[in-house]
């Protein structure tokens, strides 16, 4: 995965990732209608999180 166009693993990108996914499930729900689910962080949540976070 990249992030800002730098490779990041996903245990490097775990911590910061955790610290702001209440604001980022918050966000996708209210804007897009996304529904938080079990498998939701493993489908879909990295994109969603890279794309709120970094704007890309």
């Amino acid at each position: 995965m990249e992030v800002g166009g730098l490779p990041v693993t996903q245990n490097e990108f775990l911590p910061y990732m955790n610290e702001e996914k209440g604001e980022v499930t918050n966000y996708f729900n209210v804007t897009y209608g996304a529904e938080d689910s079990k498998h939701y962080w493993r489908e879909q949540g990295w994109r969603a999180f890279i794309c709120y976070r970094y704007g890309h």
